[in-house]
């Protein structure tokens, strides 16, 4: 048996997004999710704004925080 952890894609992020390396220093930071109060991973940053982008796995959604 095997189980396979399920992370979005580049394709997934918002647009304006970059997806960041799964073994980079940005992919440690964990946030809680505004909504969902639960812990969310980063997964990209904002080319145009200096944002990261993090994904909730509760909501299946993206957020953002400054």
């Amino acid at each position: 048996m095997s189980v396979i952890a399920c992370t979005p894609s580049a394709l997934d992020l918002p647009v304006g997004s970059v997806e960041i390396p799964s073994d980079g220093l940005l992919a440690r930071v964990h946030r809680p999710c505004p909504e969902h109060e639960r812990e969310a991973h980063c997964v990209g940053r904002r080319h145009d704004d200096p944002c990261l982008v993090f994904w909730c796995p509760s909501g299946e959604h993206h957020f953002s925080i400054r």
